[in-house]
């Protein structure tokens, strides 16, 4: 396992990204000791932080992983977030972190993060912060970070900020056109989820009709489906052309999909850490064993070249479910 810096912390260049422990419409049926067994295993293979947040599920996949981590705490870095939905006023962030320090059976939380910005809120971000500053002199924060704020949104904070988590993948790149450049100019942690874009990128799928409808949200997707909310008319032939011109790249590489979908996030410059979900203990150690054998360079080459339409036609709108940007 290979460890960046995010921030101040040292972190292991996968980290486990835990939404999938919900289940629900989105991810279907998980069986709790599988994920606790996910857990361990990815633990035991030097993963060292693990994310989830309070919004996975309405705190179900917090209280799974607090009983993955019973006596296991101190040997990992615990990444949560709040949802701005929930927050009313400021002192309601204080409520949300002591019901997420429950689930998880600790007393702090390593990286505590925003999940979105404020965009409907009474309350200015400082004020918030406000709260979250004496939450970090209390020890129940350790740090704090954001997630799909872009510079704009930074520029509203008055905390130090150690990291962004942001959407990146072959199959959405808007945050190159701005943000990762700004990221890597201010020495900001990037945090990375949807490598696999929810598992457009697992090789499973050649068609929008063979795609979960509980994951048809995002802007690739038209907005016929009833999960969508961004109001645009969707990519989705030009996503499933680029899905079959990537897996063409990989299967003459003698490579699988997802490890294309991985290592092109990984062989980026400026990423801290490439959040990764996993149905199961046989996907975790198939996505860990990417990490690692680098890909070649030609092939990232040739896997960046395939998806510049793709890029070009989504645009720099990093929100991936709104076409009215909560990015800014």
């Amino acid at each position: 396992m290979h460890y960046n810096t995010l921030g101040p912390l040292e972190v292991s260049c996968f980290t486990l990204g835990t939404w999938s422990f919900a289940g629900g419409g989105i991810w279907g049926d998980r069986e709790k000791k599988e994920s606790v067994r996910m857990v361990h295993a990815a633990m035991d293979k030097g993963i060292n932080l693990i994310d989830t947040a309070e919004g996975y599920g309405d705190g179900v996949s917090e209280s799974v992983l607090g009983e993955a981590l019973e006596r296991r705490r101190d040997k990992v870095l615990l990444a949560s977030k709040f949802m701005p939905q929930r927050i009313s006023r400021p002192e309601d962030i204080r409520t949300v972190l002591e019901e997420s320090l429950k689930r998880l059976r600790t007393d702090y939380i390593d990286l505590y993060q925003q999940h979105w910005p404020f965009t409907d809120a009474s309350f200015t971000q400082a004020e918030a912060e406000g709260v979250i500053s004496r939450l970090l002199e209390e020890g129940k924060i350790r740090h704090f970070g954001v997630c799909n704020f872009g510079p704009a949104n930074l520029a509203e904070s008055s905390l130090p900020v150690i990291s962004d988590q942001i959407g990146y993948s072959l199959l959405f790149r808007a945050i190159e056109f701005e943000m990762l450049p700004f990221l890597r100019e201010k020495k900001l942690g990037v945090l990375t989820y949807s490598a696999l874009m929810q598992g457009l990128l697992s090789g499973r799928y050649s068609s929008p009709e063979e795609f979960p409808v509980g994951r048809k949200r995002t802007r690739h997707f038209s907005t016929e489906n009833p999960n969508a909310r961004h109001g645009e008319a969707g990519h989705e032939e030009l996503v499933f052309r680029t899905i079959a011109a990537l897996k063409k790249i990989a299967d003459e590489a003698g490579l699988s999909l997802p490890h294309c979908g991985i290592g092109w996030v990984l062989a980026q410059p400026g990423i801290s850490s490439v959040i990764i979900g996993s149905g199961n203990e046989k996907q975790l150690a198939d996505n860990l064993r990417y990490v690692e054998e680098d890909l070649p360079a030609d092939v990232v080459d040739r896997l960046t070249r395939e998806s510049q339409e793709l890029k070009n036609a989504m645009g720099p709108n990093a929100d991936l479910w709104q076409g009215d940007s909560r990015i800014r």
